[in-house]
């Protein structure tokens, strides 16, 4: 295989993801019976699935003779979801847009005629632009009937072709949503950071407070605070009332507590990118799709980094304790004993916090001892432990910790072991100080420190791929500019790194387990 051949297989296998996970099923089932696709839906998909008009993989030969079929294929490979192309390195895949294939081009040796449908076809199937130039190697050459041509064509035309909805002339209206389930204590702060930072950010936009200065080809940014109701089987009916009322461009932080899927759904269904919420228990269809982001898996990476360092050693016994009051620990708790059990570890055993009896007697025979607890809970476990003979190591979650230092029972410390899905606490403190500059401008107090710098960064990440995105106001388009993630690795304070890419929907994925001993080794980077 040639480089170039391996160039583009390596940016087929990272964008192959763009495809969005609502019509894979179709493809699936298109790809096996050879139902045709119908209507309009023939062109997206040739262009996003490389399914040719009875449903079948295309064909196509890329670097004059590697043959490639199906998602490797797609034009969404190189091209991108929204049309507007990519680069990678000094190769550089055009737009395809309807407004700039469908148009003549100027500027030197670049300049060529308008495609039209006959062109369009002579490119697809012979590498030929309408100048009579032969395309670079790595466009594939395609198997294409006129008919398909045609559909590819019509389908190029719109694409793109119009502001997505929540975009008028004057403002760009965006809304958060908040469940209620959420914390009382992240719905306040995620709010009050969302609120300030759109003040901020139209006041730059009127020029207020830079005398003699006005931003250009800017919208006003309108917020709408979406707060759902129980009961959570009307959380679908209430999304789509909202959004009738008044469509958004997107949804940018958020609030939830263990019920998100609906809201995950929704955006995939409409197209609205969801820009990273404050969450500690994703839904499980995180990580597909196209639209949603999130920071991190959160409780379910520490279970999945405590199981890892259970199963390392043989004949581990593990006990979880939990706190029935916190709705996220049964998350937890399960995701831990599917951990163990894929490592064909010994389940663990639940205990329930809900007494204030001794755990000594649950905790006998334990080699590992999970405490999903946080608060007064914690506290009162790690007292009852004081007086156990137990060798177990014991592990913290500090998500639930948030920002509360344990007090361990004498001789535990060494054996103590935290959970840790973000930066270590000195790295932390040091990242913090341009947040905590920020609230202080903003004459916000002091809160949830972590669900305040994220939303921040939140609103940080949307404002930068707007930058980007220029007059281009296409929700695709806007996504593929987050998904570039120039300069915004180390947006969050929180977060060892911010992995931003085609395939990156969750953008931290790993988890430290720390020892609690003052002077202990560097601690251990998991990525389950």
């Amino acid at each position: 295989m040639t480089s170039v051949a391996r160039l583009r297989g390596r940016r087929a296998a990272r964008q192959g993801a763009w495809i969005p996970l609502a019509v894979l099923p179709f493809a699936a089932a298109a790809a096996r019976t050879g139902v045709p696709a119908t209507g309009t839906d023939r062109g997206e998909a040739i262009y996003r699935r490389a399914l040719d008009s009875a449903g079948r993989p295309l064909r196509a030969v890329v670097s004059r003779d590697v043959r490639m079929a199906g998602p490797a294929a797609a034009c969404t490979a190189c091209h991108s979801r929204s049309g507007f192309g990519s680069f990678e390195g000094t190769t550089a895949a055009p737009p395809v847009i309807g407004r700039v294939l469908f148009a003549p081009r100027a500027g030197g040796a670049a300049s060529r005629p308008a495609y039209d449908v006959a062109g369009l076809g002579r490119a697809l199937r012979d590498g030929i632009d309408p100048a009579g130039r032969t395309l670079s190697p790595l466009m594939p050459r395609y198997d294409l009937e006129d008919a398909e041509v045609e559909q590819l064509a019509r389908y190029l035309s719109e694409l793109s072709a119009t502001l997505s909805p929540g975009v008028d002339a004057t403002t760009l209206h965006l809304a958060t949503v908040v469940t209620p389930d959420s914390d009382p204590q992240v719905r306040k702060d995620t709010l009050e950071v969302l609120h300030a930072f759109v003040r901020g950010k139209n006041a730059r936009t009127r020029g207020e407070g830079r005398p003699g200065k006005r931003d250009s080809g800017f919208r006003e940014w309108r917020l709408a605070v979406w707060a759902l109701k129980d009961p959570e089987q009307d959380w679908p009916a209430q999304l789509e009332r909202l959004y009738r009322a008044q469509p958004v461009f997107a949804l940018v932080g958020g609030a939830g507590g263990t019920r998100w899927e609906p809201v995950h759904d929704f955006c995939e269904r409409h197209g609205i990118p969801s820009i990273l919420p404050n969450l500690d228990v994703l839904p499980e269809k995180a990580g597909q799709g196209f639209y949603n982001l999130y920071f991190s898996p959160g409780l379910a990476v520490e279970a999945a980094a405590v199981a890892s360092a259970v199963a390392s050693r043989p004949g581990a016994r593990t006990v979880q304790v939990l706190d029935e009051a916190v709705a996220a620990v049964e998350s937890a708790a399960r995701d831990l004993r599917s951990a163990l059990a894929a490592r064909g570890v010994s389940p663990a055993v639940d205990v329930q916090l809900g007494s204030p009896a001794s755990l000594a007697p649950a905790l006998e025979g334990a080699s590992d001892v999970v405490l999903w607890l946080r608060g007064e809970a914690l506290a009162r476990a790690l007292r009852q432990l004081s007086g156990s003979r137990s060798e177990a190591t014991l592990y913290l979650s500090a998500t639930l910790l948030g920002e509360e230092t344990p007090v361990l029972p004498a001789g535990w410390a060494a054996r103590t072991v935290v959970a840790r899905p973000y930066a270590l606490p000195p790295e932390v403190e040091r990242r913090f100080r341009r947040t905590s500059a920020w609230l202080r401008g903003q004459g916000i107090a002091a809160g949830d420190a972590r669900t305040q710098d994220q939303t921040l960064s939140a609103c940080s990440v949307l404002a930068e791929s707007l930058v980007h995105a220029g007059v281009e106001l296409v929700r695709d388009y806007v996504v593929e500019r987050i998904d570039h993630g120039g300069g915004m690795q180390q947006l969050s304070s929180y977060y060892r790194s911010l992995a931003f890419g085609p395939s990156q929907r969750i953008l931290s994925r790993g988890c430290y387990l720390v020892s609690a001993e003052s002077g202990a080794a560097a601690p251990a980077w998991v990525i389950p």
